[in-house]
């Protein structure tokens, strides 16, 4: 008997489980399926104040009391305690020299730390994705959603007349299945999932970053504060928060590595460099953990004082081995069609410079719901969320390669990264005022203004920065930003120490006002 549900969602992460717990909560039948299981290591950990505010409004908008704790580290940890999390203050960069231990100035030319929270019990969260993903899954089963792992769509197709969808899987564990389904929701976070069903295909020529990643979890990983066992260290100025409580960044001349720290003593490292580089350091060995490790202690013996917070450290056997993707930044031809969407970060991903996954997810959540909740769906807004899917991905493209495309100089790759701050600053100003109106779009990706600003700057470091000085580039930016630049980016007299980005105001209980 074909049994028919309201939406088949194909993946189980926390955007997939949490958009068919949605969708059940409101009275429509759900089937959830993955091809793997819970618990299971996932990368994309970090959280932000954008993240933090649409999951809050999600739990007040759609009665989900149980959701609306993880929206800050406070009440994570008052309600949560055994859930793998992280506090993270804000953002935190240092900037490392090959063959040379970390060492800052009293100007802070060599670290930078943007506060996204003046208290801890704000702070936003690392999430332990293995934990955070099985609990959303449970709570979509709780709710009545029917879930079956280490499953997979075989077949599926679109009957005009009906306007149901014919799905046929295959269950390693109770064998074939076949439903009707009004809508297929692709939630995967790598868009081949649905590919052959929805005419949607790769579609990631036209991106600027191109970069890759080695990645792991690991144990006893040391502690680097804010640099501040070098004697330079400007004692006076108050630290806005300790650096290791943040999304850390050790920038080098052709990437970084990135070091999330998880209350539960587990630490998500990885490198981040260009996918070109990849392929001459590993080459066509690298599935080889053998190869990879010896790449990966090449990499960081390189950079002493990255290699002394590794010293003592070993890889998490929950985690698995260090893992390697070449190339990090995907996108697909289509994001909607007739029956059918993609999730935001399963349409399209740049890298993790900027910790947008979480979020971008979650405004896909909140925008779907709003859609198929909200009665016919016309070819129109699904045209427009496939149009606004593009957009987003392309802004934050120009904003993860304009600050690649400036190093080695690590003053201009934080400079351009004031782009990324503007823009989430600005947009958190909008949710503030009606999370369900988004007049200048996801991160203000059609704030014409602003995006012409930072195409401009993009430009003249491709064409002009190897011939023009570092200070007078950031100079120019310094006052191209000034119309929207309200917490004191890149103004000498901060020294690279900005206290608090934005008011911090949640829908709900979840946070303290």
């Amino acid at each position: 008997m074909t049994v028919r549900y309201f939406a088949v969602v194909v993946g189980s992460g926390f955007s997939g489980s949490l958009i068919a717990w949605i969708l059940q909560r409101q009275g429509k039948d759900v089937l959830l399926i993955d091809r793997q299981s819970h618990p299971r290591f996932a990368i994309g950990e970090s959280s932000t104040p954008t993240a933090d505010f649409l999951l809050a409004y999600l739990a007040d908008r759609w009665n989900l009391p149980s959701l609306g704790p993880l929206a800050s580290w406070g009440s994570w940890q008052a309600t949560y305690p055994h859930l793998g999390c992280g506090k993270k203050r804000g953002f935190s960069y240092f900037g490392h020299r090959r063959n040379e231990t970390f060492e800052d100035d009293l100007q802070h030319r060599r670290s930078l730390l943007v506060a996204a929270s003046d208290e801890e019990y704000t702070s936003d969260t690392h999430w332990l994705r293995s934990d955070v993903d099985a609990f959303l899954c449970e709570q979509a089963k709780n709710q009545g959603v029917l879930y079956h792992d280490h499953c997979e769509v075989i077949d599926a197709h679109r009957d005009q007349a009906t306007k149901l969808w014919r799905v046929q899987c295959q269950s390693k564990r109770v064998g074939p299945i076949q439903v009707e389904s009004s809508w297929l929701i692709d939630a995967t976070g790598n868009g081949t999932a649905l590919a052959a069903w929805t005419d949607s295909y790769d579609d990631s020529q036209w991106m600027r970053t191109h970069t890759g990643s080695l990645f792991a979890h690991f144990r006893g990983v040391g502690a680097f504060g804010n640099g501040s066992a070098n004697p330079s260290q400007d004692f006076n100025q108050p630290e806005p928060f300790h650096g290791d409580d943040a999304a850390q960044h050790h920038v080098i001349e052709n990437g970084w590595f990135w070091m999330l720290r998880f209350s539960q003593g587990v630490t998500s490292v990885g490198v981040v460099k260009p996918t070109e580089d990849w392929r001459k350091e590993l080459g066509v060995d690298s599935g080889s953990p053998g190869n990879r490790r010896a790449v990966w202690e090449r990499i960081i013996s390189d950079y002493p004082s990255v290699q002394a917070l590794l010293k003592d450290a070993c890889i998490d056997e929950t985690g698995g081995p260090l893992r390697f993707a070449e190339r990090l930044s995907r996108c697909q031809s289509k994001a909607a069609g007739r029956g059918w969407l993609s999730l935001p970060t399963t349409y399209g991903f740049v890298d993790p410079l900027h910790s947008t996954g979480i979020a971008h997810a979650l405004s896909g959540v909140s925008r779907v719901a709003e859609m198929l909740l909200g009665g016919d769906v016309s070819d129109e807004l699904l045209r427009q969320y496939d149009s606004d899917l593009r957009c987003e991905v392309d802004w934050l493209d120009t904003l993860v390669s304009g600050s690649y495309q400036m190093l080695p100089s690590f003053e201009g790759f934080i400079s351009y990264a004031a782009f990324y701050f503007i823009s989430a600053i600005e947009f958190e100003k909008d949710l503030m005022v009606d999370p369900s109106s988004w007049p200048k779009g996801f991160l203000h990706c059609r704030n014409q203004s602003l995006r012409g600003v930072a195409q401009s700057h993009w430009n003249r470091g491709d064409r002009e920065f190897s011939e023009c000085d570092v200070e007078l580039w950031v100079h120019r930016l310094r006052h191209s930003i000034v119309p929207w630049n309200r917490v004191g980016l890149l103004d000498p007299a901060n020294k690279n120490r900005i206290p608090h980005t934005v008011p911090r105001r949640l829908p709900g209980n979840f946070a303290r006002r």
